[in-house]
């Protein structure tokens, strides 16, 4: 009987030892659970955030994209500006030349207007050009 009461002893001590066990092993399940859903939520903040990057990178691609049009598209306006105002000026010249001189001032003063005309317009078109550049 005394032999039966030292085995009870001895299993309900290593009853009581395995239930602390299972106890600690529980709560390092939780903590672990934690840390996982935790690491979870990092990893789809990440995601988003590199999903964001993608997008704004996409956008910022497609505006330099929209610029680099427009801005060859300035410089052609400007280019064909120029050769205008070149041959403006070589029809100054010639008629310059070739008229008398109450004519020359005519001639002289419209094409004053239209150079001045042409040069207000590259001025837009580089400011415009300068404001599509920011």
């Amino acid at each position: 009987s005394n032999r039966r009461t030292d085995r009870d002893q001895f299993d309900s001590e290593k009853l009581a030892s395995l239930n602390a066990q299972v106890t600690i092993l529980e709560e390092e399940n939780i903590w672990m659970k934690n840390n996982l859903d935790e690491l979870d939520r990092g990893r789809l903040d990440l995601m988003n955030q590199m999903q964001s990057l993608v997008v704004s990178g996409k956008s910022a691609n497609n505006r330099s994209q929209a610029l680099l049009i427009t801005n060859k598209s300035l410089h052609e306006k400007i280019s064909a500006l120029q050769l205008e105002n070149t041959h403006i000026k070589r029809e100054m010249h010639v008629n310059t030349t070739h008229s008398q001189h109450e004519n020359e001032k005519c001639i002289q003063t419209r094409f004053k207007r239209l150079l001045q005309d042409r040069e207000s317009e590259i001025y837009e078109l580089k400011e415009s050009l300068a404001n599509n550049i920011k």
